[in-house]
């Protein structure tokens, strides 16, 4: 069925104002356009005279520039309700955007907010009497963990719930991790801790790095502490990660790492973390000795590895230069996050030079 370019709508559940738009695609489709004109194989299903598409939003983006607003293309019209379209919106994201948390957010979002509106179904949540007093169900059009409230009963909904709805699911049936993921980032976005622009260009792994240790912050209260002091604390702490993690100045490893530690101290009581303390690192500095011991040793095994490298085979020979690479690394990066707080490569590429 054809229809004018100036009615083709969006799909109602892709927020084009929060969704990215791929620049790059953008532009090798429009090059394919020139070159061989537009695909006709769009779904999409006609509302009030209008055609919204089911997906092909980059393609739209494409007409929108290519063609005049009285244009008319080919499109195939089917019979979509809106569990249909929102199911195929979020494969399609997937499909273009892979891990971006930003994504996999706002189609959690929009998951929620169809279900509070009425406009889809989700599978009734489960009234196991173990969860009814944790912190397991949710509430549309909220993010917000609590337990199970009866009243509630008709907008209650799980990670489970809105998984299996997308099926975002691992083979055992149980909710993929993004979902969870999604969920706790939004709840804190809901409370104004962080903003959507806090998770703009990180992947699912870095966003769920961020989202967790600004939860810890919360919950981590020094002696004396408000909650609001603390949730102050959280921003701060939640803003900056995820802006060094963009930066690439701090990788999830060492993010990890770092709230490992922070956990570890954080646990023990104020008044004995000096003398705790130093029961924690008295044993990596008892390891540091053993290692310095056999520096020697090693020392001359690479000489004589160096004094032979033709006759080694290539491959085992790239493989130990990776190790040696990466371990240097390493310990330069820990070196260099007990020193100043982070890793300072610059410095040590310059420190390199000079030496050589």
């Amino acid at each position: 069925m054809k229809f004018q370019i100036k009615n083709i709508e969006a799909n109602p559940f892709r927020h084009l104002d929060t969704y990215p738009i791929d620049p790059e695609k953008i532009k090798a489709l429009t090059a394919s356009f020139d070159q061989t004109g537009f695909w006709e194989n769009i779904v999409a299903r006609k509302v009030n005279g209008k055609a919204q598409i089911a997906y092909g939003h980059h393609r739209r983006e494409v007409l929108l520039k290519k063609l005049r607003p009285t244009d008319e293309v080919d499109l195939i019209i089917k019979d979509l309700d809106d569990a249909t379209m929102l199911q195929i919106m979020a494969n399609e994201n997937m499909h273009e955007w892979g891990t971006s948390a930003s994504v996999e957010q706002e189609t959690v979002r929009a998951v929620v907010d169809a279900f509070a509106k009425g406009q889809i179904k989700l599978r009734p949540v489960s009234t196991n009497t173990r969860k009814l007093t944790g912190t397991y169900y949710r509430y549309a059009p909220h993010y917000q963990p609590g337990p199970f409230l009866d009243a509630n009963r008709d907008v209650a909904y799980t990670e489970a719930t809105v998984a299996q709805f997308l099926g975002w699911v691992y083979g055992d049936g149980k909710a993929h991790h993004r979902v969870s993921n999604a969920l706790a980032a939004l709840a804190l976005i809901e409370e104004n801790i962080l903003d959507n622009e806090d998770y703009h260009d990180l992947s699912t792994t870095q966003a769920e790095v961020v989202t967790k240790q600004t939860n810890d912050r919360r919950t981590n209260k020094n002696p004396g502490e408000s909650q609001n002091q603390a949730d102050h604390s959280a921003r701060r702490v939640g803003k900056q990660l995820a802006q060094d993690l963009r930066d690439e100045k701090v990788s999830v490893k060492q993010a990890k790492h770092t709230a490992d530690m922070d956990r570890t101290l954080s646990s023990r009581p104020r008044q004995r973390i000096a003398s705790n303390y130093d029961e924690l690192v008295q044993p990596f500095l008892d390891e540091m000795a053993a290692m310095l011991a056999q520096h020697g040793r090693l020392q001359t095994g690479l000489r004589e590895i160096s004094e032979h490298q033709e006759e080694i085979s290539p491959h085992l020979l790239k493989k130990l230069v990776e190790h040696l690479r990466r371990y240097s690394t390493d310990l330069a990066d820990a070196a260099d996050t007990l020193e100043t707080g982070q890793p300072d490569r610059k410095k040590r590429r310059a420190f390199i030079v000079e030496a050589s």
